[in-house]
């Protein structure tokens, strides 16, 4: 299994990087795809339907997003595309199976249009490197600590494998990652660096519990099975999921905390 994962890591890195530093169609290309086997994916654990409703909200969310660069434009067509696909998925389905149409939706789309909002920053590509460091990071150190230390379970409940260990672990080698990584990419200030990093890798951490306990509740050990050693699509960016759109928020409040390094 470790061997599966190191090898899908080695694949997909690159891909990501490469993505994000072409940027443009590319780039908002790339998470329009990984959205949509997403939401495909968000439907299978789920047993949800209207896929067809949803994935057409999807797809005018993004070109909203990435045509227009209009937030407020995919706000409104999120709200619309939930409130149409749910009324769909109620009279075909129930009410408890339409709740999962509207909050998968929202799961998906939010962090797609964060990501290419971002991507359209200044130093946008900076700044989501950036971001693919400390999620990466903690993800990585987060399965090693808590492989190689063990200890009390951080929730049992929701995902018995992961352990305090592992999100301490995770969190400590995001910040010192970031500390020394930060000055290559972004001119951002030493300490603001590393508390950022730290709420994004506690951030992070959140997500990926979050999409543990949608598995656990639908009885699903993993999203998917695209990506060996990982699982689906949903396992693999669930961390990133959460903390895209938390970093959209700091870029927006404060931009100049982002400029690039000469270095950069």
């Amino acid at each position: 299994m470790l061997l599966k994962r190191i090898i899908s890591a080695l694949i997909m890195i690159p891909l990501a990087v490469a993505d994000v530093l072409l940027g443009g169609w590319w780039f908002a290309g790339a998470v329009l795809i990984i959205a949509a086997m997403m939401l495909y994916e968000w439907f299978s654990v789920t047993g949800a339907k209207a896929l067809w409703a949803a994935t057409a909200a999807l797809i005018a969310i993004w070109v909203a997003i990435a045509a227009h660069g209009s937030v407020a434009l995919s706000i409104y067509l999120l709200i619309m595309g939930s409130i149409g696909s749910a009324f769909i998925c109620l009279v075909r389905g129930g009410e408890e199976v339409a709740k999962w149409v509207a909050i998968g939706l929202t799961y998906i789309t939010v962090p797609m249009v964060a990501l290419i909002w971002l991507i359209e920053t200044p130093n946008g590509s900076w700044v989501i490197l950036w971001l693919f460091v400390v999620v990466w990071v903690t993800d990585v150190a987060a399965y090693a600590a808590g492989r190689l230390i063990g200890g009390p379970k951080l929730a049992p409940a929701i995902s018995p494998g992961k352990t305090w260990a592992g999100a301490l672990g995770g969190l400590i080698v995001a910040v010192v990652a970031a500390f020394f990584a930060t000055p290559y990419m972004l001119t951002m200030h030493s300490l603001d660096a590393v508390v950022l990093a730290a709420a994004i890798s506690v951030v992070a951490q959140c997500g990926d519990l979050a999409e543990s306990w949608v598995k656990r509740r639908f009885h699903k050990k993993d999203s998917g099975t695209l990506i060996p050693g990982h699982g689906g699509v949903m396992d693999r960016v669930d961390g990133l999921v959460a903390a895209a759109p938390v970093l959209a928020v700091v870029v927006a409040v404060s931009p100049g905390l982002f400029a690039a390094t000469g270095a950069a």
